[in-house]
């Protein structure tokens, strides 16, 4: 609604032919389409709102369970620094996204689908800093972000275990990793520490 784009939904539908295009490459079409995409939300942007330093989206529990333990602090610290706090899990608006990223020359946050919701909007000269486990490591916001001529940066985080809840948080290396598989389930979320970060299994 927000950008004017017509959807239908269908529950059931049937297909005569249907054409599926993988459209994986960041070619001059779609960068054009970047292009036009930013030039509708500049259109629908309240310049009051904006960023002028950067953003922090703060993804919480949303998504994929990747979850930063004391992301309130690391939250605090941004704003501290200036940056313009998202919080991605009090669902904001689309609006709100729009008018807080629209050409804000840094965006940080944990690796994945949140750091999307700026980059149409984000400036072209942008950085964006995307904090990662050090077991995963996945490089399209850098396809993204060179695209558009933005620089994407990244910090791999090392890792940390819990054995038990009742223990508490156990700080360990790679290591520990294989020491701890059969317990370590498939939990993905991510502690800073100081000025480190550290990721809990």
């Amino acid at each position: 609604d927000l950008l004017g784009l017509r959807h239908d939904h269908a529950l059931d539908a049937t297909f005569e032919r249907l054409l599926f295009v993988e459209d994986v490459g960041h070619t001059a079409s779609k960068l054009a389409r970047y292009r036009a995409l930013r030039a509708l939300g500049e259109a629908r942007r309240d310049p009051r709102r904006g960023a002028q330093r950067g953003v922090y989206l703060h993804r919480g529990t949303t998504g994929n369970p990747r979850v930063l333990v004391n992301e309130d602090e690391l939250s605090e610290i941004a704003r501290s620094r200036g940056l313009e706090v998202i919080r991605m899990d009090a669902n904001p608006s689309s609006q709100d996204i729009l008018d807080h990223c629209f050409d804000t020359p840094l965006v940080v946050g944990n690796e994945g689908s949140h750091l999307v919701n700026a980059f149409p909007w984000m400036s072209p000269r942008a950085t964006m800093l995307a904090m990662f486990p050090p077991w995963h490591f996945v490089l399209l916001l850098k396809g993204m972000c060179d695209a558009l001529g933005a620089t994407f940066s990244f910090i791999v985080g090392d890792a940390a275990f819990v054995a038990e809840k009742a223990q508490g948080l156990i700080d360990a290396g790679l290591d520990g990793l294989i020491c701890n598989m059969g317990i370590a389930g498939d939990v993905d979320e991510v502690r800073l520490v100081g000025e480190a970060l550290h990721f809990l299994v």
